[in-house]
C-alpha cells in the first residue's frame, strides 16, 4: 500500500521503507526511516543528516494536503493505518477549493 508524502501528496511504496539509504549506504532501520518519513515526506530518502522537508511540487490541492497532514498526526506511528487514513482523506477532499 502506497504512504502519500504529506508534503506534496506523491505515493511511496510502504515497502521502501525497508530500503531506505543512511548517508553510508547502508539501509536505515525501519523505525528510524518510518520517522524520517514522517518528518520530511519525500525527502527522506536524501542521503544527508540533516535534510530539509519534502519542497517537491504538490500533486493534489492545499485542502488535501491539509487533510493528509492531520491524518498523518492522528495515525502517528502506525503507517499502515495512515497508508489507508490518506488515501480517504485525499478522496473525500477531491474536489475540494483551496480558497
Amino acid at each position: 500500500m502506497d504512504l502519500l508524502c504529506r508534503f506534496c501528496g506523491e505515493p511511496w511504496d510502504h515497502g521502501s521503507l525497508h530500503d531506505m539509504p543512511n548517508e553510508d549506504y547502508d539501509v536505515r532501520p525501519y523505525k528510524e526511516a518510518n520517522q524520517r518519513f514522517r518528518d520530511l515526506g519525500c525527502a527522506a530518502w536524501d542521503q544527508d543528516d540533516d535534510p530539509e522537508p519534502c519542497s517537491n511540487d504538490p500533486l493534489c490541492s492545499d485542502a488535501q494536503l491539509d487533510g493528509l497532514r492531520i491524518v498523518q498526526e492522528a495515525d502517528g506511528d502506525d503507517l499502515d493505518a495512515y497508508a489507508g487514513d490518506g488515501r480517504m482523506a485525499l478522496s473525500f477532499m477531491e474536489g475540494s477549493d483551496d480558497e
